[in-house]
C-alpha cells in the first residue's frame, strides 16, 4: 500500500511539471488547422487549395483562439473560430503532450 501511495505521488509531481502550457494548446490547435487544411486541397476543394496558395495554413493562430483551463495535474482547451466565436473542439493536455479529444 505504501508502494502504491508513492507510486501515485511521483507520478503526479510528474503530472504537475509537465501540464502542457497555453502555447502547446494553441501550436496543437494551429497544426490541426493546417493538417485539415491540406487534406481538404489535397481531395480537390478548390478554395481550400486557393487559401493553402494564399498561406492560410500558417495562419492559424489568427483564425483560432484557445482557451486553457488549467487542472494543475491536466489541462482542457477548447479550441474556438474567431471570426464567429464557435467552439470548434476540446482538448485535453497530460504529461506534456496535447490530445484532439
Amino acid at each position: 500500500m505504501k508502494n502504491l501511495f508513492i507510486i501515485l505521488a511521483i507520478l503526479s509531481v510528474v503530472a504537475f511539471i509537465t501540464n502542457p502550457k497555453h502555447s502547446d494548446f494553441q501550436s496543437k490547435a494551429n497544426e490541426l488547422w493546417e493538417q485539415g487544411l491540406n487534406q481538404e486541397a489535397d481531395s480537390g476543394k478548390i478554395v481550400a487549395k486557393i487559401a493553402r496558395f494564399l498561406g492560410a495554413g500558417k495562419s492559424g493562430g489568427l483564425v483560432l483562439s484557445v482557451q486553457r483551463e488549467d487542472f494543475f495535474l491536466f489541462s482542457l482547451g477548447t479550441v474556438y473560430n474567431n471570426i464567429d466565436g464557435q467552439p470548434l473542439g476540446t482538448m485535453l493536455g497530460c504529461f506534456g503532450q496535447v490530445y484532439l479529444v
